[in-house]
Formats: structure tokens, C-alpha cells, sequence
């Protein structure tokens, strides 16, 4: 599990919430419908950054660079599969002073709009997911490139085309609320999408809120998975739907999903519940489900170890109250870890207060995991609605096995003894005394997981004690949140208790006078205890008479029991959760033992460290010409620290370091491969493309292209040439007919510096330069005027130039009389290979 100390370098979000976060290679992006953000480090000072902003994932750094402009709130965040850019959804419509509708996608450099992309949704996109060559997006539109997509789609990530084999469309909205798609997922096989939303039918077949579409078929049509668990109503009035999250496991098994929806108990409101992925046909229900009393989970995060939960929530394993602290309600106020086998609470228990609305994102990454809210206290730190939870001083869950035969097979006596005998499932051993200070006639049956011992006791408690096969820990109550005071719901009257076993994150337990075998979730890591109790068997033909057992465990699928009628050692098939009729067979015992205990438990040894856990390979890469600067030190461990990187750079050559250069022989497309390795000789890749091209030398400048547009309007706009190439110089004119129009920053292409600004008596020419970023080509720059008046507007592009700034010296003159031959002005400069542009403008009456 992460840490409960949140990382103390995250910027803040002053104002609003943070929606989403990703991460682009060593960038985090975040967005929202915040307008001020703040760095760790000058928490009070504001700075500027509507909607969207970047920073440092290792430093927290805010990235002055990237400012993209957008007009409206951001509500998701998908990175690109070329490590360079970020795909944004959300409610607005321009982006950089274009026109883009509600999904764009921008260049982490620079924040400027990719060129090539373009995706227009006629309504709100909500949520977006990368898988592949694909996006698919959900939200209240009806239609993407003027294509008819009801709520859900899928679009090219390089080009925004929408997917013509990909229509499922969502319908019926229920009461109060309009149609819509809140959240999409994809398994990592990428063979299933989850979806669910405000409504009633997808693909015109019914499904209440989530639908599973199988995305191996072409053309792309629902799965054969549907239930009927979220037909049920809960507070109709304030949620009508009330499916708020959707998130596969990592190795695609299954998936969690979280609701809010006011509390009603047997329901899915207010809980979250995980369900199987190979499931199939129709009246499908969940896992587990674990409900709050009351109150919203609106994000979730799936780790595999831990099952990351968050919302406004105060309590969690709370079935049996609305609104208030029931019995087994344990306290975990805006965010939590849940066992992934059952889902009750884990330890980890930073708290968030206030609570607010709740949690927006939980994004998990090999640093951590990633938390974004409309809250500025998480873990009793100040931290502006957005927090890293570092996995760094977090800790593994422990083991939670039970023992296996052949093994040691103990038995707590009547009378106050504790013996050990050798058995194989079939042959016990002889017995031999177990020399302890504990009464175990107190005993209220026993089980042992990774060398814990769990009990029950005369006084009603259960406890834990350690025990390595000869020495037994101090014994520590574990806290059952009321659950075993009489009266109360759902009770368990441990005092009463006959035998107890573990399986698959669930105690079983008899109890005296009772024929049935009960069960109950438990977290060992925790000692949390399920609210519910259910029944595994109650009796019957072909099994045994419950209220009679005196003493039970079991192993290897098969529960071992004594009974209170004799001394005989019996044993039945345990499977998929339950005693199997008929399979009851009696235990040859030569040396007479006596079964009839207070417990039984099969030895179960702490085992040795966690196994290793791989690192996560990850790097950057900067090039100038053929040369390119490689960064691995973003790479991570969860469990160790990464020792080693290796390099192959796809052209037979490669190289060692955290850091390396390398040169690559010719111009092309490369695949470097960067392996980690960690400190237990686990390993983990990481590949990308890299393209490198010919720079021209220093001093050598060529002409790239360039483009012009002459017309009236107040807006002034050129399209920078598509055969422009990051780190070209350019530079921008703008000349129109009178000297008195007030001139704007240019926008769509960014990052211009004004060179100079020559006016005469009815005419005006002003020049920016810069230095062209990756993405800049095929771009609009536009450039506001305080009136409409007629202008030409010119961009010229030159390879080889100064990489910060193209114009080394400028000189300009307003000539004002009327003459045939024009002189250009003369410039000075201690540059070598330099090139002269002349460029000339006049007002005629045409």
C-alpha cells in the first residue's frame, strides 16, 4: 500500500476542484474548473492557470511553458501513446483562440494544439480513455464530426476521425436527468470497454447504467454480460443514476465500481462492489459489495494489492445503518483501501477533511497514487485538491495464508492443553504437548494465517497472537466494532463459538446450538470483520449436524471437524465456498486421540519477505540532430529500488546509466529499449520510437517555407507550413493600413517575443520571432486587432538558425514619400553565416 503521508512538493489548486490528472512522461497534467494554482513552496501566491496546468512529477515544479488557454472546465485527461502529448474532454469549446469543442489535443511542451487533430463533440465530453490507436469518450453528446454517437464513442487518437465500427449507442435516460456516459474503461488485453452512465438500453438491448461491449468483434457490439442490480431505485429525486466510477484490475480480471445514490440497504447505493470479467449471461450480480450507510464513492483506483476508494464517505463495512455509525461501520472519512478478495477496509487510513463533494481522480503510477478532490487537507496536511500518496514509506500487505498438509495439525483440549500431531490429511500422528501459559479451554475455536494465530475467547472477543511453532506472541483484541455486544444486528456471539476456519478472505464459524455453517468476510491485515453474516450450509442430508461440531479447520479443500457425540476425527470436501453432500468421511486414528477440542488449526509458518514486485521502466528522451539525451530516473520500484538501466538504442548499439547520450548514425525512426533492474534482480521495459533528423551545421541557414494571407477583417490569421520542423526559426510580419489599430499577443501557434514595430503616417508593420516547438506545423497563428482593417500577414520559416532566438539584429523605416525605388536599411551584426531577409509592404488604393 502507498503511504499515508502525502508527498510535500504537489502544487495546489486554489480555488474550484481538480477533475483529472495524468502523467506524460516525467509531466503531470491536471484540470478542472479551478482558475488559480500555487507551487508548494509559495503556497499564497496565486498564479494564473485556468482549467489546466502542468508540473514536475518528481519536483512539483510548475511548468511556466505550458499554458494552454482553454474556455472551459476540464473534466478528463488521457495521455497519448506518443509519450509527447495529452488528450483533453471536458465542457469547452476553444482552445489556444480555436475553435475545438469540448476534446483537443495539446503538446506537453508547449501546451499548443497538436495539428492533424480534430475531434468536435456537439455536448459535454465527460470522460475519456487510450487504449491503442483508439479514445473513447462518454458524455452528453449526440454526435462527434457531425457523426450521430449517442453518449459514447471512439475516435483515432493521431486524428480525432470517429471509428466507424465502434456505435453502441447509449438510451433511456432515467427519471430527472438527461442521457449521458459518465465514465469508460478498457481491460488492458483491451478485448472489454465498461461504460456506465443515465441510462436504460445500449446497443437496443437493455442495460440499467453500466454495459460491457466486447471489442474483439467487428464491428464493435454488447457483451454478453448484463445485470440487473442497478435497475433499483435509490433516491430517485437527487439520483436517478448513481454509477460514479468504473475501473478494471491490472491484470484485467475483474472490476470495481463505485456509486453514490443515498442508502438502502440489499442495493448498490453508496457502495462499492466488484464483479468478475469472465462472467457471462444475463441477472449477474456482484462479488462483494461493501456499503458506506449513506454516503458517496465517487472515484476508484485498482492496484491489484489494494483497492483505492474515495468520496465523502465517513464510514465503510457499514451495511446496517443509513446515515449514522452502525455495527462493523469502520471509520475511513474520504478515502480508504479495501482488500481486493472481499472488500472490506485495509489499516491505511489517511483521512480527508473536510470531506467536501468528494474524490475526483484516483490515479496510480509507479510513484503513487494520486489524488484529486475539491479539498485542501488530506493526511492532516495542507494540500490544495490535489495530493500524491508516495509509494515510498507505504508498506506490503502481509500474507494472510492458511496452513497445508501434510503439515502440523494442533488441537486445543478441554482441558486447558494445546498437542501437536503430523498429519497428512489421512494419518494423524502421535500427540505431543504444546508447553504454553494459555487456558486453551477458554478457547472459542481457532485459525492460523502466516504464522498469526486468530481465536476466539470465554469473553466473547477474538484475538491475535503470533506463534513461529514454539513460542506464542503477546495476545492483542482485535476491534469488531460492536459486532459481538448482544443485541445488536447481525451479532456473533463469539462466546458461543464451537469452530472456525479461513478461506479465501472469509472466517467460517459454528456456533453451539445452531445447524448451519456460517461465514463472514475478514481482512487479517486490518482484523476487520464483514457486518453481514451469511450461511454457508445449514445441514441436512450428507452433512454434518453443525450444532454438534466441537472443533474444526480445514486444508487442501477439506474441512476437518470433531463432533461433540464422540471422540472421531471427521472430514468433508470444502468447494467454491461450501461443503460438498455426501463426501463426509471418518479419520483413521491408530493412537486413539481424542478430536472432541475447543479448536483446531493447521500450523501455517510467516512466511519469508513479500515476493519481489518488478520495477517500472520509464524515461525521457530530448534530441538536437542526430544526438539524443536519454533519462531513466523516473523509473520506479514499489518494493526496492531500481540499480541498473540498461540501453538499446535499435541500432545495435547500446549503453548503461540512469542517464546516457548517444548519436545516432543516420536520420530515422529508432525503438530504444530501456530495461531496469531492481535491487533483488527483478527487471522491467520500457520502449518508445524516437525520431532524429539531420541538423543543419551551425552557420549553415536554409530556407524552409513560408506563408502569406492578405484580406480585411480584425483578425489576422496564417497557417505556419506544414514542412516546418521543431527548432526552426520563424518569423511572423503583420502590416495593414493604419497606424493607429491597437495590436494583440498572437494566438493558436504560442511563444512568440515582439522584435520591432515600424509606423508611418497610414501603415503599420510589427514582427515577432521564435523558435518553432514540434507540433507547430500546419498550425494558425491569429492575431487580434482593436478594428477590422485591411492587413498581410506573413510567416517565414529557416532551418539552421539560433535556437533561441532566429533574429540577430533588425532595422526598419516608414518611407513617406512616393518613389519608385525602395532602399532596404542597413543592419549590423558579429554573427558569422548569417543571412539578410529583406521584406517591403505598401498601401496602395486597390
Amino acid at each position: 500500500m502507498v503511504s499515508d503521508d502525502p508527498a510535500n512538493f504537489t502544487p495546489h489548486a486554489l480555488n474550484g476542484r481538480v477533475n483529472a490528472i495524468v502523467q506524460v512522461g516525467n509531466k503531470m497534467i491536471a484540470g478542472g474548473d479551478f482558475t488559480t494554482i500555487s507551487s508548494a513552496s509559495s503556497p499564497n501566491t496565486e498564479i494564473a492557470r485556468p482549467y489546466i496546468f502542468a508540473f514536475n512529477a518528481t519536483t512539483g515544479a510548475i511548468d511556466s511553458a505550458f499554458t494552454p488557454t482553454l474556455n472551459g472546465v476540464v473534466h478528463a485527461l488521457a495521455a497519448d501513446p506518443d509519450g509527447q502529448s495529452v488528450l483533453v474532454a471536458g465542457a469547452f469549446k476553444t482552445a489556444n483562440g480555436s475553435t475545438v469543442n469540448r476534446v483537443t489535443k495539446l503538446d506537453t511542451a508547449n501546451g499548443a494544439r497538436v495539428p492533424g487533430f480534430r475531434a468536435s463533440a456537439n455536448a459535454t465530453v465527460l470522460d475519456l480513455v487510450v487504449h491503442g490507436d483508439r479514445a473513447y469518450i462518454a458524455g452528453y453528446f449526440s454526435s462527434v464530426n457531425g457523426t450521430a454517437r449517442s453518449a459514447l464513442a471512439a475516435i483515432d487518437v493521431a486524428t480525432g476521425d470517429v471509428k466507424s465500427d465502434f456505435d453502441v449507442p447509449l438510451a433511456g435516460p432515467r427519471t430527472g436527468q438527461s442521457l449521458f456516459g459518465r465514465k469508460v474503461d478498457v481491460n488492458p488485453q483491451g478485448t472489454r470497454l465498461m461504460v456506465i452512465g443515465n441510462f436504460s438500453s445500449a446497443g437496443g438491448q437493455e442495460r440499467h447504467q453500466i454495459a460491457m461491449l466486447d471489442l474483439t468483434r467487428g464491428p464493435v457490439a454488447l457483451a454478453n454480460w448484463s445485470t440487473l442490480r442497478l435497475q433499483r431505485e435509490c433516491n430517485s429525486k437527487l439520483f436517478p443514476s448513481y454509477a460514479k466510477d468504473v475501473e478494471f484490475s491490472p491484470d484485467g480480471s475483474y472490476f470495481v465500481l463505485v456509486n453514490t445514490g443515498g442508502g438502502r440497504r440489499g442495493s448498490l447505493c453508496d457502495t462499492a462492489s466488484r464483479w468478475e470479467t469472465a462472467a457471462t449471461g444475463s441477472g449477474l450480480r456482484e462479488t462483494w459489495a461493501d456499503e458506506t450507510g449513506g454516503d458517496t464513492l465517487s472515484a476508484v483506483s485498482v492496484t491489484g494489492t489494494a483497492i483505492y476508494v474515495g468520496g465523502h464517505q465517513r464510514w465503510l463495512n457499514n451495511p446496517l445503518a443509513n446515515n449514522a455509525e452502525g455495527p462493523g461501520a469502520v471509520a475511513r472519512s474520504g478515502i480508504a483501501a479495501l482488500d481486493p478478495r472481499n472488500g472490506l477496509p485495509l489499516s491505511w487510513n489517511p483521512g480527508r477533511s473536510p470531506r467536501g463533494v468528494g474524490v475526483f481522480d484516483l490515479y496510480a503510477t509507479p510513484q503513487g497514487l494520486w489524488v484529486t478532490s475539491d479539498t485542501q487537507s488530506i493526511g492532516g496536511e495542507f494540500h490544495g485538491r490535489l495530493a500524491l500518496m508516495p509509494l515510498a514509506g507505504g508498506k506490503a500487505i502481509p500474507p494472510s495464508n492458511p496452513g497445508t498438509l501434510p503439515g502440523d495439525l494442533y488441537v486445543a483440549g478441554t482441558d486447558d492443553s494445546l498437542t501437536k500431531r503430523s498429519f497428512d490429511g489421512t494419518t494423524p500422528g502421535a500427540p505431543s504437548t504444546v508447553s504454553t501459559a494459555v487456558a486453551w479451554s477458554r478457547t472459542r475455536g481457532t485459525f492460523m494465517l502466516s504464522g498469526k494465530l486468530f481465536y476466539g475467547w470465554e469473553d466473547g472477543n477474538l484475538y491475535v497472537r503470533s506463534f513461529d511453532g514454539t513460542t506464542f506472541g503477546p495476545a492483542t483484541a482485535l476491534n469488531l466494532n460492536l459486532l459481538n455486544h448482544a443485541g445488536t444486528a447481525n451479532y456473533i456471539p463469539v462466546a458461543s463459538l464451537t469452530g472456525m476456519f479461513f478461506d479465501n478472505g472469509r472466517v467460517y464459524y459454528t456456533v453451539s446450538g445452531q445447524n448451519a455453517l456460517y461465514w463472514r468476510y475478514f481482512t487479517a491485515e486490518s482484523g476487520v470483520l464483514g457486518a453481514e453474516r451469511y450461511t454457508a450450509n445449514g445441514g441436512g442430508t450428507g452433512f454434518p449436524r453443525w450444532d454438534n461440531v466441537r472443533g474444526m479447520t480445514m486444508a487442501n479443500g477439506r474441512i476437518y471437524y470433531a463432533l461433540s457425540t464422540d471422540t472421531t476425527l471427521r472430514r468433508i470436501d470444502f468447494f467454491n465456498g461450501a461443503p460438498k453432500s455426501g463426501t463426509i468421511a471418518s479419520i483413521s486414528d491408530s493412537n486413539g486421540n481424542t478430536w472432541r477440542s475447543k479448536g483446531m488449526f493447521v500450523f501455517s509458518p510467516l512466511v519469508g519477505p513479500a515476493p519481489n514486485q518488478s520495477p517500472s521502466a520509464q524515461f525521457t528522451v530530448s534530441c538536437a540532430g542526430l544526438t539524443c539525451s536519454f533519462d531513466g530516473r523516473t523509473s520506479s520500484d514499489p518494493d526496492g529500488s531500481v540499480t541498473g538501466w540498461a540501453w538499446n538504442f535499435g541500432d545495435s548499439t547500446t549503453g548503461s546509466g540512469s542517464t546516457v547520450d548517444h548519436t545516432f548514425a543516420a536520420a530515422g525512426t529508432y525503438t530504444v529499449t530501456l530495461t531496469v533492474t531492481d535491487n533483488r534482480g527483478a527487471t522491467g521495459t520500457a520502449n518508445r520510437q524516437v525520431t532524429v533528423a539531420l541538423t543543419p551545421p551551425s552557420g549553415s541557414i536554409a530556407f524552409r517555407d513560408s506563408a502569406s494571407v492578405n484580406r480585411y477583417t480584425s483578425t489576422h490569421t496564417v497557417t505556419v507550413p506544414a514542412a516546418v520542423q521543431g527548432g526552426d526559426g520563424l518569423v511572423l510580419l503583420l502590416t495593414f493600413a493604419n497606424a493607429s489599430s491597437t495590436i494583440g499577443d498572437p494566438t493558436g501557434v504560442t511563444g512568440w517575443s515582439e522584435v520591432s514595430t515600424v509606423r508611418g503616417t497610414s501603415i503599420t508593420t510589427r514582427v515577432w520571432q521564435k523558435v518553432a516547438a514540434r507540433g507547430d506545423a500546419g498550425g494558425t497563428v491569429s492575431i487580434p486587432l482593436s478594428a477590422g482593417v485591411k492587413g498581410s500577414t506573413t510567416v517565414m520559416a529557416y532551418s539552421g538558425t539560433s535556437s533561441t532566438a532566429p533574429v540577430d539584429s533588425f532595422a526598419g523605416v516608414a518611407e513617406t514619400t512616393s518613389r519608385s525605388e525602395h532602399t532596404t536599411p542597413a543592419v549590423t551584426t558579429a554573427s558569422s553565416g548569417t543571412w539578410a531577409v529583406s521584406y517591403w509592404a505598401d498601401k496602395t488604393s486597390a
